[in-house]
């Protein structure tokens, strides 16, 4: 089965396309959603409490408490990574597992710093969705919760557009409509 990577940098229009995939029934696994299933897990949920006191609120992981922790304190980052990625791995291989099973001649990994980890190795492909700077900063402002702060911090915490494109085996430029991205999606999944 064909492992394809799917990334792209912040407001980039990598979860528009991971959602066109998913709705045309094809097999995706998404790295944040993964996340969001394993804070909500008990023993996670225990070690955050320990590790990171205030970042768990009535049974809720405050997801703002660890961004703001993690992007002023890179040792706290380290730490965090290191325990949740050997998880969201697990739950990918799982996933991996049971596409396998079901006889998918592919499946789409979404994973938002697949280059920043080195996860394209694990990849048969790359496919990166790209927009110029201004086109992602409009689209990420337009998210709650959005500030042109924390853009610029997480869009400076990640690798360059530049090396992404250098890395990639196809790049999906999306400054375009939603329909045009839809196009190429769907020539990039008939290829395959």
């Amino acid at each position: 089965m064909k492992r394809i990577g799917l990334t792209g940098s912040i407001g980039a229009g990598k979860s528009a396309a991971s959602d066109w995939l998913r709705g045309q029934d094809f097999a995706v696994h998404d790295a944040d959603a993964a996340v969001h299933e394993i804070y909500a897990r008990p023993e996670v949920q225990a070690w955050l409490h320990e590790h990171f006191p205030g970042a768990v609120d009535a049974g809720k992981v405050n997801r703002h408490y660890l961004a703001e922790t993690i992007y002023t304190q890179p040792r706290m980052r380290k730490f965090l990574e290191d325990y949740i990625h050997p998880l969201v791995a697990a739950h990918r291989a799982e996933f991996l597992y049971k596409a396998r099973q079901a006889g998918r001649g592919f499946a789409v990994l979404d994973i938002p710093l697949l280059f920043e980890t080195g996860r394209e190795a694990e990849m048969d492909e790359v496919w990166l969705v790209t927009a110029p700077v201004e086109v992602r900063r409009v689209r990420a402002l337009a998210r709650p919760g959005m500030t042109a702060e924390k853009f610029d911090r997480i869009n400076g915490a990640q690798m360059s557009e530049d090396q992404k494109i250098l890395r990639a085996n196809h790049v999906i430029e999306n400054s375009g409509t939603l329909a045009q991205l839809h196009e190429k999606l769907a020539w990039l999944t008939g290829r395959i």
